[in-house]
């Protein structure tokens, strides 16, 4: 390595006297810069990088692989050359603090600069990126990724594709950006999984590649497909839309039936087919709006486990691909009793429906199942007559908005509502849970939740299996639960890593199944001595690695057990917890009698 330059020397009669100043490297190319920030004893705030016209996948992470096959190319492109370069010095993870301070106004190429940087999140907004060219790849599937760009000057740089690509965290807002020098966006925010932002006023006539047109995708489909499987799929910037001419009819069905039939037409301008307008359709007459644009993959097995007539219509027919929901907040619902699995598998659909009437609506079972992309507010909604809500928001990933006011009175189970909504997070301990049954799943997966439940009246609840399993923010108070009626109790926190709190007060003599109920809760080192456990028979893994789990148990009642249940080894119960090296008496009594 040539021995670097440092900034604050001062030359005086031919001697080199310091300011006092903090000493800087200053790399004068890219293999220099490269060689230091592979050293993660030097801090990037040591670094001057004023000399740098290319920092092309500087913090790239590139697999064995890829670097194997550049090595064995005959021909090297200059790609090819610097991915070279990047392999004869191996990443290391290291501290990126003092990045933001980093001159990068020469700077013409940061393509790949991150990619596949599983840990960045640095601040970069006070970069100088005005001569930047290149930014290909940028980002791409730099998964945890999600600070300010706004505003960056971006007026210079050619090429997009693949910016944002496999990002995870990243949803801030770019609509400042200036793309007057832009030549291709393809890809640019496909698989973004969280990236939903108003792009409306981007100038993008004068771009001719917004993707690989080998499909010969019309002008329109080739500017969606930059958002390939990322929200902005439910919420296109205008550009992306195409534009429709006027329909000149108005629909008044006057059951679903006839609704499923206008909504399976097309009309035709000039040759081109279009959707009708939900705006077109009065929908006063309907009393079942049931599986209207669901979306489910596999319809044979699907069908045959409804076995409903409605849902083998809607897989015949077109509804399910509908990409535009403009005129249904206009819709009137208010004789509506059955809206079960509507948006279901619609990954289009972010249309704002709070104005909706639901106030007659009974059944909203999956309604919103993995319709991934909705996030409006729904919080005005009457919903006094529901009663079955199961599934209403299982695997709808992007929703997270209050549902406090909402009134189920009526609902007996709450069975996996929540399940794997992963960004979910609100308050609803405001719900009158005084007549559910059933909690199964109602928060698994759901790894954002972490809010007060406490004040639940869970007093008829039977099954609470799986409840909060994988939910790996939880962490709230449960101690004035009555759980006097449960009798599932399994899996409940499997998976819930953050959980820690009283549970010694639970009432649990009716439980029958405890298998797996704390097992990989890592946290959780909580008394159950009072706990009551006589007509408990099923305890396979309920400890496993709850690696934090270290207290007594020899004073549980286990005359009833059912020792069958059981594995023939300790481990299998309390395996990865303290526990295992010293299990309670009772449980060395019962895998004696199991060998015996």
């Amino acid at each position: 390595m040539k021995t670097y330059q440092f900034l604050c020397a001062l030359a005086t009669l031919g001697a080199l006297l310091w300011s006092g100043c903090e000493d800087k490297y200053r790399p004068q190319n890219e293999e220099e810069l490269l060689k230091l920030v592979r050293d993660k004893n030097v801090k990037l705030n040591k670094i001057d990088t004023s000399a740098i016209t290319d920092m092309s996948l500087l913090f790239a992470q590139l697999s064995p692989a890829v670097c194997k096959g550049i090595q064995q190319e005959q021909e090297l492109s200059e790609l090819d050359k610097r991915i070279l370069l990047v392999c004869r010095y191996p990443y290391v993870e290291r501290d990126f603090s003092g990045i933001d301070t980093w001159d990068t106004s020469n700077v013409e190429n940061m393509q790949g600069l991150f990619l596949n940087n599983q840990s960045f999140n640095e601040s970069l907004n006070a970069w100088n990126v005005s001569k930047v060219k290149d930014m290909l790849g940028m980002f791409q599937g730099a998964k945890n990724f999600n600070q300010p760009l706004n505003t960056w000057n971006v007026s210079q740089v050619q090429h997009f594709d693949y910016m944002f690509a496999d990002t995870r965290a990243f949803s801030q807002p770019l609509d400042k950006w200036d793309l007057k020098s832009a030549k291709s966006l393809e890809d640019m925010f496909s698989f973004a999984a969280s990236f939903s932002q108003n792009l409306d006023s981007w100038q993008v006539e004068h771009i001719e590649a917004f993707h690989n047109n080998r499909f010969g995708f019309d002008k329109y489909y080739a500017r969606e497909v930059i958002f390939w499987d990322s929200p902005m799929v439910a919420n296109l910037p205008i550009w992306a839309k195409e534009p429709k001419p006027p329909y000149p009819h108005t629909h008044k069905p006057k059951d679903r039936a006839e609704l499923v039939a206008i909504l399976s037409k097309k009309y035709e301008v000039n040759g081109e087919f279009y959707e009708v307008p939900l705006s077109a359709i009065d929908t006063s007459a309907i009393t079942d709006m049931s599986f209207l644009f669901a979306n489910y993959e596999g319809c044979d097995f699907f069908l045959t486990l409804l076995k409903d007539s409605k849902a083998v219509e809607n897989c015949e027919s077109s509804i399910k691909y509908r990409k535009d929901f403009e005129g249904i907040e206009q819709w009137d619902t208010s004789k509506v009793i059955d809206m079960k699995y509507m948006f279901y598998g619609s990954e289009r659909f972010n249309h704002s429906i709070q104005s909706w009437n639901v106030s007659k609506v009974e059944n909203m079972r999956s309604m919103f199942q993995g319709a991934k992309n909705f996030n409006q507010p729904l919080n005005a909604w009457h919903t006094a007559s529901l009663k079955e809500m199961v599934y209403l928001f299982r695997d709808a990933e992007q929703f997270n908005q209050p549902l406090d006011k909402w009134d189920i009175s009526q609902v007996e189970s709450l069975n996996s509502v929540f399940a794997y909504a992963k960004n979910f997070n609100q308050n609803i301990q405001s719900w009158d849970t005084s007549k559910v049954i059933n909690m199964e799943d109602l928060f698994e997966g759901a790894q954002a939740f972490n809010q007060p439940l406490n004040n639940w009246n869970v007093s008829k609840v039977l099954n609470m299996e799986a409840m909060f399993a994988d939910a790996k923010s939880f962490n709230q108070p449960l101690d004035k639960w009555d759980t006097s009626s449960v009798k599932d109790m399994s899996s409940m926190f499997s998976g819930a890593e953050s959980f820690n709190q009283p549970l010694n007060t639970w009432q649990v003599g009716n439980v029958y199944d405890m298998r797996s109920m704390f097992e990989r809760a890592t946290k959780f080192n909580q008394p159950l001595v009072k706990w009551n456990v006589s007509n408990v028979y099923k305890i396979n893994y309920m400890f496993v690695e709850a690696s934090h789990f270290k207290q007594d148990l020899n004073m549980w009642n286990i005359n009833i057990w059912n020792i069958l249940e059981l594995e023939g080894i300790p481990s299998y119960v309390f395996e990865g917890s303290p526990l295992q090296s010293n299990p309670p008496k009772w449980y060395k009594n019962l895998v004696g009698q199991k060998r015996e």
